[in-house]
């Protein structure tokens, strides 16, 4: 009977220790091990490398958009109506309104980098001094190719420096106008031209941005604003950099080297979306998924055309070239 009663005694006790533990609050406060939380993510240079290279991830179908609004919208391309896409064949007869979802599109998916870059931007202190400034440039460079994009497409739109998590307070951010977009773009092209080298030589960086991307981006912004002077001045920064490094940025002598898939990253390519190779290349329009370039003869570089400008898909040194393109003499000309 002895035995039997510590018998019973051991178990209340077991019991009552389990259900303390069980319900105790650190119980429940636990995250799954098995896939990746942003509460416990981005600890190390490796995985806020990841989260930054998912913000180049969103390049293709953001650029992949905006082709159709500039191209399909006006006289450059015509939709054959065969895959009877009511968006596209819209957009070709310039009857789409606010619901297109192109251009729906365009802003999840900017909104989306937008909000990596801030995840990176957030726990840089997490990254190595090695790593920590080209991060920083990275992230500022990428969320101003979404604001630019944004702003010139909507006007308006909401700002947001910090990480999104709860995504009920959605709708309580306002509008932020134009000229405070525009501030904020300007401001992280600073950032990215102090932080981010003009070249990068080993292979598995291709297709990352550069100061030179940065600086003709921030061009692009100035003339949008029709601030020539600075506009010159960056343009210049480039063109310096171009004439005494032909090598690594100067014209084709071939102009074919331009489209070729084994050349992704030639020296007339300041900043190209870089694609996967495999299956994807041919599935999906516009060759496919981007993300930085793992190996470049593994990708394949996305350029309809040398009139193409940044915000179709790349910077190239063919529009930069005073005596091709007359970039110089035209902002002189505006003054």
């Amino acid at each position: 009977m002895k035995t039997f009663n510590k018998l019973i005694s051991f178990a209340i006790i077991s019991m009552t220790s389990l259900t303390y533990t069980a319900c105790s609050d650190g119980f429940f406060d636990r995250y799954p091990t098995d896939s990746m939380q942003m509460e416990t993510y981005l600890k190390n240079d490796a995985e806020l490398q990841n989260i930054l290279l998912n913000g180049y991830y969103h390049l293709q179908d953001i650029t992949l958009n905006v082709n159709y609004v500039n191209s399909l919208a006006t006289d450059e391309g015509y939709d054959y109506k065969k895959n009877n896409s009511l968006d596209h064949i819209s957009l070709n007869e310039s009857t789409w309104d606010a619901t297109l979802g192109i251009t729906s599109e365009i802003w999840e998916h900017c909104f989306n980098m937008i909000n990596r870059c801030n995840n990176v931007l957030q726990k840089l202190d997490n990254a190595s001094e090695t790593n920590r400034t080209q991060y920083e440039g990275e992230a500022k460079f990428l969320r101003a190719y979404a604001y630019f994009t944004l702003v010139r497409l909507f006007g308006a739109v909401p700002i947001t420096t910090d990480p999104i998590d709860d995504y009920s307070t959605l709708y309580d951010y306002g509008q932020s106008s134009v000229n405070e977009v525009y501030s904020l773009i300007k401001d992280d092209l600073k950032t990215a031209i102090a932080n981010l080298p003009n070249y990068y030589s080993a292979n598995n960086m291709q297709g990352r941005a550069t100061k030179i991307a940065a600086y003709t981006m921030q061009a692009d912004v100035f003339m949008t604003l029709q601030d020539f002077n600075s506009a010159k001045n960056s343009l210049e920064n480039i063109l310096d950099y171009a004439n005494q490094n032909k090598e690594k940025l100067d014209l084709e002598n071939d102009v074919l080297q331009i489209y070729a898939s084994d050349n992704p990253m030639g020296k007339e390519i300041i900043f190209a979306a870089q694609y996967n190779n495999g299956a994807t290349v041919v599935a999906n329009p516009l060759m496919g998924r981007c993300i930085p370039a793992a190996r470049p003869s593994y990708s394949a570089r996305l350029h309809l055309s040398r009139r193409n400008q940044f915000y179709h898909h790349c910077f190239t040194r063919h529009q930069l070239s005073v005596n091709d393109m007359g970039t110089l003499q035209y902002i002189q000309s505006q003054q």
